[in-house]
């Protein structure tokens, strides 16, 4: 436990919208959600997320 990191409330908002916070790993996530109760939202959808985000940034650094 000499590197861990308090879950601030924006990473668990994050994390509920679907989307891995910075500094996370994917396995951080899911034992932070089965600890706390929440449902984890599933590796399918949080990298169709990430995904989505990508493309989104794409064509907005296209249209500048």
């Amino acid at each position: 436990m000499r590197d861990y990191k308090f879950w601030t409330t924006s990473e668990i908002l994050t994390l509920k919208a679907g989307l891995v916070p910075k500094g996370r790993s994917m396995t951080a996530c899911r034992r932070f959600c089965a600890r706390n109760g929440m449902k984890f939202p599933g590796k399918k959808t949080i990298e169709a997320n990430q995904e989505l985000l990508r493309n989104i940034e794409e064509k907005e650094s296209k249209n500048v």
